[in-house]
């Protein structure tokens, strides 16, 4: 289930399935960046699978000790994830976001 249409690929003979993974910090401050990675993979002839239910992986709350709280995140990203067989992808913040 894909959430941005898919244009024509450069070769479309050499597909290849991947899964993204856009981190909830990235989908709120940049969220251009897992767009536009979903546009060049798709240029690239990769059949890229986004899912939908695809949302915080808990990262947040186990970086800051709250790895308890972040158990419902991880099951439901887990969840999203499993039924891809895809190379998972990540869709990265700027290089510099650790400097917020």
């Amino acid at each position: 289930m894909s959430v941005i249409p898919a244009p024509t690929a450069i070769n479309p003979t050499a597909v290849k399935k991947v899964a993204l993974f856009a981190t909830c910090l990235n989908d709120l401050m940049w969220p251009g960046t897992p767009i536009a990675v979903v546009k060049l993979l798709r240029r690239l002839g990769c059949d890229v699978d986004f899912p939908r239910e695809q949302t915080c992986c808990g990262q947040p709350f186990t970086n800051t000790g709250y790895a308890p709280e972040a158990e419902p995140a991880v099951r439901a990203f887990v969840r999203a994830s499993a039924p891809s067989t895809a190379a998972t992808i990540p869709a990265s913040e700027p290089p510099d976001s650790t400097s917020m």
